[in-house]
């Protein structure tokens, strides 16, 4: 789920986190565990260990982003956070070319589109694609807010 936490003249700040797919793995290992105290049938450590690596490995691969877009100092930074690993990458704003959107059946993308920054030669995922309902107009939405803002 993508949203603005803060937009005015100067300064934006945009950030997303594939919010429903982490909560939808959480729900099947709640569910997991209630069956698994409740139920009359026993089962395996394998059965635990594997539905729970499975769920847990869902949650963890999830990305955190956020974007900060500051006119004043004539910058951006998106942070990425994956698993432990955080990462900066600062750019100019006179590199960004457009804010696209992509969309995609398996492989990378999924269909309800993925916000991107051209910058410079590169493509920089901002917002990723989630599986809510209603993720697809709020990501085009959210792509032509920003490009608005950025006056592309």
């Amino acid at each position: 789920m993508a949203r603005i936490l803060h937009k005015d003249k100067e300064k934006m700040v945009v950030t997303a986190f594939p919010k429903c797919i982490a909560c939808i793995a959480l729900a099947f290992l709640i569910v997991f565990w209630i069956a698994a105290v409740a139920g009359e049938k026993q089962l395996k450590m394998q059965d635990y260990l594997i539905f729970n690596g499975v769920c847990l490995v869902v949650i963890a691969i999830q990305r955190r982003r956020k974007l900060v877009v500051d006119k004043h100092s004539k910058s951006a930074v998106l942070y990425t956070h994956f698993l432990w690993v955080k990462s900066e990458d600062w750019f100019s704003l006179k590199d960004i070319k457009s804010v696209d959107m992509v969309y995609g059946r398996g492989g990378r993308y999924a269909r309800g589109g993925a916000v991107y920054l051209n910058v410079k030669d590169k493509q920089k995922a901002i917002i990723d694609s989630d599986i809510c309902f209603g993720n697809a107009k709020r990501n085009i939405r959210l792509r032509d807010e920003i490009a608005d803002w950025l006056k592309l």
